[in-house]
């Protein structure tokens, strides 16, 4: 049996940015603002949507905020942004990305 340590430590690397940067509210709210404000310099450049898109989509988004909280650890129930979230990678919880590694 031959044992790759390469493999081994980059099992541990991934378990530990997974486990510290998850759950991390700072880095989490500042992506979040990042991403509001490179999406609305978009709306306003009016390239790819509208500002009356964006807004639609981000109030939208803005109540769909609870729910999703609600559910989040539900195996059964799924919305549209679920199912985005699980379609970019993002796992419901920690122990969808321990059971990833």
């Amino acid at each position: 049996m031959v044992i790759s340590y390469t493999k081994l430590f980059n099992r541990i690397k991934n378990y530990a940015s997974a486990s510290n940067l998850s759950w991390n509210i700072p880095a989490i709210m500042k992506a979040q603002l990042q991403g509001l404000h490179k999406s609305l310099i978009e709306a306003l450049s009016g390239r790819y949507f509208s500002i009356n898109d964006y807004y639609h989509a981000l109030f939208r988004q803005i109540f769909s905020i609870p729910k999703m909280l609600y559910h989040l650890g539900d195996k059964k129930h799924n919305t549209l942004t679920l199912a985005l979230m699980e379609n970019a990678g993002i796992a419901r919880d920690i122990q969808n990305k321990i059971d990833g590694l």
